[in-house]
């Protein structure tokens, strides 16, 4: 790992693939990324921490991901999965195919993936991006969510993506707060919905009508850099 900046007790690191351990117990000591949409589905939550920990763990072999520690005892509080897409593919990982097993796998990883897929669709229509730069998904432990991590991760994410030659960064959010802090970081909306009417354009129905606030909105967000 590679120090970034330490300041009030917190230290900000590079993660790689050797962070993986640390990250995935994250992902389930804290919450999973997908959760709150998960469970308005029905979905198990021992099948979402699995999946997104799959997912932790390909993202961090890009070797672009953060992630917060306590000073004193080293334990992780907040980490930010990010990675590199190219023409709309991540480049250097099979999560495209791996996505469509657990799609067999599981069947409500369809309607999330479909969402996220529609969220993201065309978000760089007409901007001429090249290189964007993705915020994949990321968690805070509960007792530093009022701390200002999220958005110091979410800045020194674009500081980056700046180093690896990015033009743009993205993220597919899924709350109405997240939304709200990226726009007040200068991120543009590329698309917004609010779960409580979002029709599956496969299935036809309503598969997160039951989804609670904040969580009920989601959408995308970019920034051109």
């Amino acid at each position: 790992m590679r120090l970034l900046i330490e300041a009030n007790n917190i230290v900000i690191k590079r993660l790689s693939a050797l962070d993986s351990t640390a990250v995935c117990a994250s992902v389930a000591q804290y919450f999973s990324p997908r959760k709150n949409i998960a469970m308005a589905i029905n979905a198990p939550l021992h099948e979402t921490i699995e999946v997104d920990q799959y997912r932790a763990r390909v993202g961090l072999c890009q070797g672009l991901s953060l992630g917060a520690f306590e000073t004193t005892s080293g334990r992780m509080i907040a980490f930010y999965i990010n990675r590199i897409e190219t023409g709309g593919k991540t480049n250097g990982s099979a999560v495209t195919s791996d996505t469509d097993y657990f799609k067999e796998k599981y069947e409500w990883v369809g309607p999330i993936s479909r969402l996220s897929e529609h969220a993201k669709e065309n978000i760089f229509r007409d901007t001429g991006v090249e290189k964007p730069f993705e915020i994949d998904f990321g968690a805070v432990d509960p007792k530093y969510s009022k701390h200002g991590i999220s958005t110091t991760l979410s800045i020194m994410s674009e500081d980056v993506a700046k180093e690896n030659g990015c033009d743009s960064i993205a993220s597919f959010v899924t709350s109405s707060y997240t939304l709200g802090s990226l726009k007040k970081l200068g991120y543009s909306i590329a698309s917004r919905f609010d779960l409580s009417y979002y029709v599956d354009r496969k299935t036809g129905l309503r598969p997160f009508v039951n989804a609670t606030p904040p969580h009920n909105i989601v959408g995308s967000l970019y920034k051109l850099l």
